[in-house]
């Protein structure tokens, strides 16, 4: 059983340096603050970019994230 809770996933790309749109990502705007910990698949990571365009967060993490990954929190 996992500990861990799905704030969204990994969308489209955003950009040229690894920035991606979060799909059904948490209303929760902290999560995706920089500096946040997040699970990519279950493996950790951290927020080193965050923005938002078109209403939708948009980020980037300290190592690659495969598109439709899960991201989730402890």
């Amino acid at each position: 059983m996992s500990d861990l809770v799905r704030v969204g996933r990994v969308g489209k790309p955003h950009g040229l340096d690894g920035s991606f749109f979060v799909e059904r990502g948490s209303e929760d705007e902290e999560r995706f603050a920089v500096g946040a910990s997040l699970h990519v698949d279950g493996e950790p990571a951290k927020v080193v970019a965050s923005k938002s365009s078109r209403g939708r967060p948009v980020i980037r993490l300290d190592r690659e994230a495969p598109r439709g990954a899960e991201l989730a929190v402890p």
